[in-house]
């Protein structure tokens, strides 16, 4: 989802950050007759800030459509705070060894 997350807010937001969240939940039940049960749940959900003419905006979604993403925190922007967002600088290159 990063990938074509960022080609999307190409050129339409100054600076932004997502987490993606997954969780991956394997529930095994064991009866006093010793019947089991087996369950299994997977939740993800994405969250992407933005910063868009110095105004903040945040969207969350639990689909992998990173265009209903960017559009709903692109959209945020246009009435969110005016704030100076301080992201994290990128970690550095490894140098060539």
């Amino acid at each position: 989802m990063t990938g074509p997350l960022l080609d999307v807010l190409a050129g339409r937001a100054n600076r932004a950050d997502a987490v993606v969240k997954q969780d991956d939940t394997l529930t095994l039940a064991i009866s006093p007759d010793g019947d089991t049960r087996v369950s299994a749940s997977h939740t993800r959900i994405s969250h992407l800030r933005v910063v868009r003419e110095g105004r903040i905006g945040y969207a969350s979604c639990t689909t992998d459509t990173p265009d209903e993403l960017a559009e709903q925190a692109l959209a945020a922007a246009t009435s969110g705070a005016r704030l100076d967002l301080h992201l994290p600088m990128p970690p550095p290159l490894p140098e060539d060894v």
